[in-house]
């Protein structure tokens, strides 16, 4: 993490020009001034010095960020705003707030994976009777968050990936097997197990020997961004000794978010043993799949897709051009760039579920976007988006919402492309 010069030394170099008006999805939607990037930095400021206390009040502003970065990418003085933002949440985090006790128990939760798979299961499968009329003898407080992750997350998978994998990934058609280490995150585990095994597919066909622990730990991005440093870093530590011993000189996922943050392990927590090389090994799959010039299949995939940029691939990782190079490789399939592709769409992960109302309004200038394109299929390369990007299907703008090496896989598949 930055020392503390560095930090207050980003909160004295805001100018207040207001070219993160503009960009901004949440001032779009709530024209206020404390939605904005030159709000937060003067507010942190005032707070690094005395002049404000900690407050509901306080924490709420700071939970009104999407961490989308479109304010990074118009600062002329480069601040990194996402970093203050996160500072200030993990300061504020013992302040009782509605979202306090979703992160202190995911916290408590997610560093026991195996809680977590029956807690989180439990959770979504109530939300989902819950919303198709059922009723359950539940507290007040557990029905309105099982009600709201009934409604915004699909429901879990009766045979996650990591449950039905066979744990020899054998390399096809070569006879000197390459390895690849591959980082199910918690999303594709349980909600899209068929990306994983796209992936593994794409990566198996191509030679490689795809090498996967035994049981999914979450990267701890959801919790370092709601203000859980200790228990993200736990987390961290967690992962890191998990892949120890594979062997893997690359590490690559299909997640935006957990490349995002596992590739800021080194820095965030310099002093985890193996955390600064851990780092250096991680690659999205998109852009692994172009680096090492991967084949496709001999079969088309005759479609029309469009592509949304995920904002922790895009702006935060500069991933822009490899996932559409894997969409245009593929021999068939035709990509409709949509207008404002690399607009956040409203999803970052928890904010969906603590402020689904302000994420819909985000997410509807998002499928304007889309419906303008012509087509149904959606490509992208977060799960997160991916969640709220199926909104849409209820607003029948958007078919199908995939992952560009599902596509990729695609073309392995004789007489199914049509």
């Amino acid at each position: 993490m930055r020392s503390e010069a560095e930090y207050n030394d980003y909160l004295r170099k805001c100018i207040r020009c207001s070219f993160c008006q503009p960009v901004c999805p949440l001032f779009a939607e709530l024209r206020e001034e404390s939605t904005l990037a030159r709000a937060k930095v003067r507010l942190a400021k005032d707070f690094s010095v005395g002049k404000l206390q900690q407050t509901v009040r306080l924490k709420e502003l700071f939970s009104l960020c999407l961490d989308c970065r479109a304010c990074e990418s118009v600062c002329p003085a480069n601040i990194p705003v996402h970093e203050i933002v996160q500072e200030m949440r993990g300061k504020l985090q013992n302040v009782s707030s509605p979202d306090k006790k979703l992160y202190k128990t995911a916290g408590a939760v997610l560093t026991r994976p195996r809680l977590a798979r029956s807690l989180a299961s439990t959770i979504i499968t109530i939300g989902n009777k819950l919303n198709r009329g059922g009723n359950f003898s539940l507290t007040k407080k557990v029905v309105p968050l099982a009600r709201q992750a009934g409604e915004v997350f699909p429901s879990i998978t009766e045979v996650p990936f990591l449950k039905g994998l066979k744990r020899s990934n054998q390399a096809e058609d070569t006879d000197q097997k390459k390895k690849v280490g591959y980082f199910v995150g918690c999303a594709t585990n349980y909600f899209y197990p068929h990306v994983a095994q796209a992936a593994v597919k794409v990566l198996g066909k191509n030679g490689y020997h795809v090498l996967i622990p035994h049981e999914t730990i979450c990267c701890g991005l959801p919790l370092y961004s709601g203000g859980e440093h200790q228990s993200a870093r736990k987390l961290a530590a967690q992962v890191i000794e998990q892949f120890q011993d594979l062997k893997a000189e690359v590490i690559v996922t299909d997640c935006a978010g957990c490349s995002l943050h596992l590739k800021e392990y080194g820095r965030l927590w310099p002093d985890i043993p193996g955390s600064v090389e851990f780092s250096s090994r991680i690659q999205d799959i998109s852009w692994f799949i172009v680096q090492e010039k991967l084949k496709t299949g001999p079969y088309p995939v005759p479609w029309n897709v469009t592509y949304h940029d995920p904002c922790h691939l895009g702006r935060a990782q500069g991933i822009y051009a490899e996932p559409r190079q894997v969409l245009t490789g593929i021999k068939g399939l035709n990509l409709i760039e949509m207008e404002e592709s690399n607009r956040c769409c409203g999803g970052s992960g928890l904010f969906s579920l603590t402020k689904p109302e302000l994420s819909t309004r985000v997410l509807a200038r998002k499928l304007q976007n889309i419906k303008k394109t012509g087509t149904g299929l959606v490509a992208t390369s977060c799960p997160s988006c991916r969640i709220q990007l199926e909104r849409g299907i209820k607003h029948q703008v958007v078919e199908q919402v995939v992952h560009p090496v599902e596509l990729m896989a695609k073309t392995w598949d004789e007489g199914v492309n049509k």
